[in-house]
């Protein structure tokens, strides 16, 4: 009786260990399909991560080619001084005419171009910066254009003005900052 006891214990615990073994191996076959149904979901979703930043890439170069439509890029606009000269008018006033050349090296007419001509000696030393707006003339994508009626009055008892009065063309040295370009079709570039 001790043996046949024995005999169904032993029965009984393997069919236990067997019961378990299987549920292991039913629980093993879950596990697996939620992790391949998870690395599925997970490839789904890097696609898509690959996907948005990509957009996202898209979107902020042309917001930068937009804002760069709006601001004035360094060489939008060249202008050269091209002459100057010095009258005295009634009065004795002293005036300095100069002549301009105005570049539109952009793809859109320009009917305005507004900025500071900075008149430096021979040695790069400052003598004076005048706001100098070019307006009244449509110059289109390509074309240079000729000013050649802007002047400045001079003061007499303003050293800096004679300084600029005196100078000669050939000891000039010019810059030109351009502050804001107007289109014809109405849109503008703002500058720094």
């Amino acid at each position: 009786m001790k043996k046949r006891l024995n005999l169904v214990i032993l029965i009984f615990l393997v069919m236990l260990l067997f019961s378990a073994c299987t549920q292991n191996a039913v629980d093993i076959e879950e596990s697996e399909k939620e992790i391949e149904i998870l690395q599925k979901e997970n490839s789904n979703l890097k696609a898509k991560n690959d996907e948005l930043a990509s957009q996202l890439s898209k979107l902020e170069k042309k917001v930068l080619e937009e804002e760069k439509q709006k601001v004035v890029q360094e060489g939008d606009v060249t202008v050269e001084l091209s002459g100057k000269s010095t009258l005295t008018g009634d009065y004795s006033q002293d005036y300095v005419t100069t002549v301009f050349s105005i570049t539109n090296n952009t793809d859109k007419s320009i009917k305005g171009v507004q900025g500071v001509a900075m008149f430096k000696d021979l040695f790069g030393v400052d003598i004076i910066s005048i706001i100098a707006d070019f307006t009244g003339i449509t110059i289109e994508p390509g074309e240079t254009k000729i000013v050649d009626d802007l002047y400045f009055d001079c003061n007499q008892f303003i050293d800096k003005q004679m300084q600029f009065y005196n100078t000669a063309y050939d000891d000039l040295n010019f810059e030109y900052a351009v502050k804001s370009i107007v289109f014809t079709d109405g849109t503008s570039k703002q500058g720094n």
